[in-house]
């Protein structure tokens, strides 16, 4: 399979949950990773936990399967799309359990121009300012939630893009 909806416990670590982190299925059992249905496989392999949404939106834990679907398209929400919607004709899979966080938009281009650039000014390392939630931007995202003591997830938002600018002041 592409891979499965998950849940995590309380306080789980979100820095773990990077598309580039490749771990043993044991390893992500032991961390307290749990399938909303069915069960995890060994035979899977190594697998990465994706969080599209953030800590509040659904968890993924995606096998080789979803990763050779990025080496097609380099984004992630592509993968997802396309891995749902072939388990949904395939075998009728349940919608996602988790609800999508819908008050949590994502960035719009601009403010994610804005985002790259407050944070380099505030010495994270974006090379590049080009608007696009890339993995350096993605990993600048980690360390000021991390510094600020949020939830360190990667989920750029509105409410993010504000307490960076209040950072700053």
């Amino acid at each position: 399979p592409w891979g499965v909806e998950v849940a995590v416990p309380p306080g789980f670590d979100f820095s773990l949950a990077q598309l580039s982190r490749r771990e043993a299925i044991d390893f992500w059992r032991r961390k307290g990773v749990a399938p909303m249905s069915g069960a995890l496989d060994d035979d899977w392999g190594e697998a990465s936990l994706f969080v599209p949404a953030g800590a509040r939106g659904p968890v993924f834990l995606v096998s080789r399967n979803f990763h050779a679907l990025l080496r097609y398209n380099t984004a992630p929400a592509y993968a997802l799309a396309v891995s749902r919607l072939a388990a949904r004709f395939e075998n009728n899979a349940a919608p996602f359990q988790t609800p999508w966080p819908v008050a949590d938009r994502p960035l719009l281009p601009e403010e994610l121009v804005a985002l790259q650039s407050l944070l380099s000014k505030a010495g994270y390392k974006v090379s590049i300012v080009d608007g696009v939630l890339g993995p350096e931007t993605r990993a600048a995202v980690r360390a000021f939630q991390r510094d600020a003591n949020l939830v360190e997830d990667g989920y750029a938002t509105p409410g993010l893009l504000v307490q960076l600018r209040r950072h700053l002041r």
